[in-house]
């Protein structure tokens, strides 16, 4: 690969924030969006997927996404490869991960 150099502007509603403050929030995300992605190329092989007719490339991200987000929110002490592998040997763990789904955390909405 090479270096790319981009400029990219955000809107913010934090009126006395700090440049620098700005920039950590900014870091923040695009480190979470990192992780994700390595997780789904590594975890699930998306990159290596081959689906790219009509809809299914984005059903199966999606689909993908999910799984990775349930399979975080599980406090199971094993790693994440090893639940995916655990869910997919058997109904008992996907269930247990799947009832994730009845127990949201609660919001500032209530």
């Amino acid at each position: 690969g090479h270096a790319t150099q981009a400029t990219r502007y955000y809107l913010s509603s934090l009126r006395h924030a700090s440049a620098q403050e700005l920039a950590g929030y900014v870091r923040g995300h695009w480190g979470l969006e990192n992780q994700q992605h390595w997780h789904l190329d590594v975890t699930w092989a998306e990159d290596a997927c081959h689906c790219r007719r009509d809809h299914a490339p984005r059903n199966l991200s999606t689909l993908r996404k999910l799984a990775l987000s349930l399979l975080q929110r599980d406090d199971t002490p094993m790693s994440l490869r090893r639940r995916r592998k655990r869910v997919a040997r058997g109904d008992e763990f996907l269930f247990h991960v799947l009832a994730q789904l009845d127990h949201q955390p609660e919001t500032a909405y209530g």
